[in-house]
């Protein structure tokens, strides 16, 4: 599920979700609803602006592994 990847990144990263959305422009309550599994489909440009943020390769974020 990409929301708990973005979590598990986000806070080996050292980051709130706060400093996330700044980073990112993108709205904390977005960040939490995906973290959440509220949200679960962002689209490319979202995942590509939270990826940079990251320091990932866009695909480690939206490919689930097998």
């Amino acid at each position: 599920m990409i929301g708990k990847k973005i979590r598990h990144l986000r806070k080996e990263k050292g980051l709130t979700q706060k400093e996330l959305a700044k980073l990112t422009g993108i709205s904390q309550s977005y960040i939490s609803e995906l973290e959440a599994g509220i949200k679960t489909n962002p689209s490319i440009e979202i995942a590509k602006r939270i990826a940079e943020v990251l320091e990932i390769d866009i695909c480690q974020l939206v490919y689930e592994r097998k």
